[in-house]
């Protein structure tokens, strides 16, 4: 693309008689009102990288133009660093930057960086030789393509060490090194970019890029073994230290299958970990590990080319380096639903191979079949076992169980392979059988049997489906007697329609009903002479949200048979509510707590877990508690169901006077340099008091948020602001940054609806925090006074008929907090 340029007599806007650039501030005062182009010429004195930016406090980057042949072109730039574009100059060219504005306008030359080639790589048999210590440049600044295109760069180690890259650019989606992908790490606003290097061997980049890339290089000599220089892991046998410590390797499989590492060696107090990127190890996200002591680990890994990194945690030093083995294995039969284990004739009786893991078995069902399939295994499953019978390659349109499924194979419109898929957590391979049988009524739920009140009789194994039609509103309860069998009532007659929400207690199953409306009935692990009572009634108080049981011993106990309850709390004064539940804590359960009513639009108010994290000595662990502020006469509401006997557990409620926080008029009052820890629950209130300039605030995780500028507006919710705060990953740390800028000193409301406990904190900006010079006191006489709110709003001369809230006092000089309660 052609460098344009206003037509104008001024001699700054011409190339001819442009201005001489500088490193470092170019500045030109534009006169009048009308915007100018105004240029500036560079000539390179060698091959070099020029780094050119905005002014300061300014936005408005140079337009860059080379020459190429008879035509000034417009270059692409590289994102050399943080608001700082790198331009590719060859020794002896002119280059002009071009600058459209009025008043004061120009740009900055913030380096040059001797390059030693700028030809770019743009040819695989013509890569750039990478230095390090110096700047290295792939791309074409000349391209006026927006499509993507390859350049290429080589490096070959001179030692045994580590190459380092350092640039303003992302490679890891878009660059390969010998055909590897590369990962790289975000700090102080550069992508840097670690590979180990072995004397003697060359290492080919191939970035897929659409603009130029510059970045420098250097090499570091990190500990071998450490995570910033990994050991290289092959097929066969690797070595580990003597010594103890933390061993790392990498390893990128170029097959899929499952990742294996064995050893005839124990590990004592160790054990070995497999992670799918460099960042996962962070947080300890790993894709699979060893049981402790061992080395033999086994995960499968679906899509090759992905670097592994692979931590060996060795607590005990040998007195000998020991080896462990290391193989991509082939998937076997059953491992993949492509490579199943075929069931040739039916009935079948099958075992699994292992006694955990997935495992997929295959029936080719031939054409005008219309029968149900049916799985069963030789037992009750353990928890977390599951199973799933479905058409290939349509596992979200099938018949899903724990110890049985029944599933429909209609394959008139032509030959189909069904599917069985165990998901296992046993002890021990577990025995399954597999049948056709003809289809009766109550097989399918397009064809369930008529329930009656009263007794109702089962005559078949496995998935038996039912319906009733309610004779009055109220309570519909089945109640199997085989405690195996459990109850769904589905909202209809797809698998994506749903159940309704039951109440459990014990082998009781219970659902809201209307007069007359027909509810399905769902039946699993039935035997034949099973039975089910079907009974109407009400419902007690404490089964369902609109008849709670209400509290007033501030204590509810579970009594027996009872695994589900909703119960009401009514605060005695204006108070924060804690409420907790002394159960072992279970993913499964259900404890959930919200305020009593109805929210704006009519529906019922939202429920939040219940749950929050607490310290057993060294160790985080989760409990049920949650915290509400409530006004008198105000309701909470507590919902449990709980997994397994809950008999004896116990809800306990207390009322404690009301932190700084909770409240829009009570807020939590944040100086400069400080933080506040924020808990998960109710919605939490920070007054600050922004100083002229930036004002800079900081949370270590996403938060709902938001914000108001005076206590008037936060009261009442209105004229509320929804911050951006901007993410952040730096140092193997993820934060939120929002920055306020103001012409004068004013408040700030923050109301934060967090689902997570966090720590915010204003980091730079603000008052600092008075001291003494604000206390809690209470001024005996009342004159010379003057009221303020927290928010620095006068509302009275006198501390007499001040409603509830917070006050800041000024009275003789001096200064006091006052709560009125």
């Amino acid at each position: 693309m052609m460098c344009l340029t206003a037509t104008t007599s001024m001699a700054q806007n011409s190339y001819d008689t442009a201005i001489e650039a500088k490193i470092g501030e170019n500045t030109y005062n534009v006169d009048g009102d009308d915007m100018q182009t105004i240029i500036w010429k560079y000539t390179a004195e060698k091959n070099s990288v020029i780094g050119v930016g905005p002014l300061p406090n300014t936005y408005t980057y140079p337009t860059v133009c080379g020459v190429q042949g008879k035509d000034t072109v417009n270059m692409k730039s590289s994102n050399l660093k943080y608001g700082i574009n790198g331009y590719p100059m060859e020794a002896g060219n002119t280059y002009f930057f071009l600058v459209q504005g009025r008043g004061e306008t120009g740009f900055v030359i913030d380096s040059v960086e001797d390059v030693a080639d700028i030809n770019g790589g743009l040819k695989k048999d013509n890569p750039v030789n990478i230095v390090p210590g110096t700047m290295t440049f792939v791309g074409d600044a000349y391209n006026t393509s927006y499509a993507s295109y390859k350049a290429y760069a080589t490096y070959t180690a001179t030692e045994d060490a580590q190459l380092v890259i350092t640039t303003g650019a992302y490679l890891a989606e878009s660059t390969t090194v010998n055909g590897n992908r590369v990962e790289s790490e975000y700090n102080n606003n550069m992508y840097v970019t670690k590979l180990g290097v072995e004397k003697g061997k060359t290492y080919d980049f191939e970035f897929n890029t659409t603009q130029p890339i510059t970045f420098t290089s250097e090499l570091a000599h990190p500990q071998p073994g450490s995570l910033d220089m990994p050991f290289a892991m092959v097929e066969g046998d690797n070595t580990v230290p003597a010594d103890y410590g933390q061993y790392y390797y990498t390893y990128t499989p170029e097959k899929a299958g499952f990742f294996t590492i064995t050893s005839d060696n124990d590990l004592p107090g160790g054990v070995v970990k497999i992670y799918n990127n460099k960042y996962s190890i962070s947080y300890d996200g790993t894709l699979a590990k060893s049981e402790q002591g061992s080395y033999n680990v086994r995960v499968e890994i679906e899509y090759p080319g992905t670097q592994l990194y692979v931590l060996v945690d060795k607590i005990d030093g040998t007195s000998d380096p020991e080896t462990f083995r290391m193989a991509m294995e082939d998937y076997k039969d059953g491992e993949k639903e492509s490579k199943p284990i075929m069931i040739e004739s039916l009935p079948a009786q099958q075992t699994l191979p292992e006694a955990t893991g997935t495992i997929y078995y295959g029936i080719d069902v031939p054409e005008n079949t219309n029968k149900l399939l049916v799985v069963n295994a030789d037992r009750t499953v353990a928890n977390g076992t599951a199973l799933s019978v479905y058409p290939e390659g349509n596992q979200w349109n099938g018949a899903n169980g724990t110890s049985s499924a029944e599933y429909n194979v209609n394959t008139t419109n032509g030959a189909q392979r069904i599917i069985i898929r165990w998901s296992a957590v046993e002890k021990t391979p577990l025995s399954f059988s597999v049948s056709m049988k003809d289809i009766e009524k109550g097989d399918l739920i397009t064809n369930p049997i008529e329930a009656v009140l009263g007794e109702n009789s089962i005559t078949a194994e496995g998935t038996r489906y039912y319906k009733y039609t309610a004779t009055r509103t109220g309570k519909l309860s089945i109640e199997p007697n085989n405690p195996a069998v459990t109850v769904d009532f589905p909202r209809g007659t797809e698998s994506w329609s749903g159940t309704y929400d039951a109440v459990v207690n014990g082998i009781s199953y219970s659902v809201e009903a209307t007069n007359g409306t027909e509810y399905l009935i769902k039946l699993q692990n039935c035997k034949a002479g099973d039975a089910f009572t079907l009974t109407e009634g009400d419902f007690a108080n404490g089964e369902i949200r609109s008849l709670p049981i209400d509290i007033e011993s501030n204590e509810y106990a579970f009594p027996n048979n009872q695994n589900s309850v909703w119960l009401r709390y009514k605060a005695t004064r204006d108070c924060m509510v804690t409420v907790d539940y002394d159960g072992d804590f279970n993913a499964s359960n259900t404890v959930e707590y919200g305020k009593d009513g109805k929210d704006q639009y009519g529906n019922d108010n939202y429920m939040s877990p219940m749950i929050t994290s607490t310290l057993v000595g060294e160790t985080s662990t989760n409990i049920y508690r949650g915290t509400m502020v409530l006004n008198e006469g105000d309701a909470l509401l507590v919902h449990l169901k709980i997994v397994g006997n809950a008999e004896g557990t116990k809800v306990t409620f207390a009322e404690s006077d009301i932190p700084a926080g909770y409240a829009a008029n009570n807020p939590y009052i944040l100086y400069a340099g400080k933080s506040v820890e924020v808990k998960r629950g109710s919605e939490f209130w920070v007054l600050a008091y922004m100083t002229e300039g930036d004002n800079v605030f900081m949370t270590n995780t996403y938060s709902r948020v938001y914000t108001y500028s005076n206590e008037e507006d936060a009261k009442n919710l209105t004229n509320e602001d929804n911050p951006n705060f901007e993410y952040k990953y730096e140092n193997d740390q993820e934060s939120y940054w929002l920055t306020k800028t103001v012409d004068a000193e004013q408040p700030i409301y923050f109301r934060f609806m967090p689902d997570n406990d966090f720590t915010f904190t204003y980091v730079t900006g603000g008052k600092e925090d008075p001291g003494t010079g604000i206390v809690s006191a209470e001024t005996n006489v009342d004159n010379n006074v003057e009221v303020f709110t927290i928010g620095g709003v006068k509302v009275a001369d006198s501390t007499k008929a001040l409603k509830k809230g917070i006050y800041v006092i000024r009275q003789n000089g001096k200064t006091f907090k006052k709560v009125v309660k």
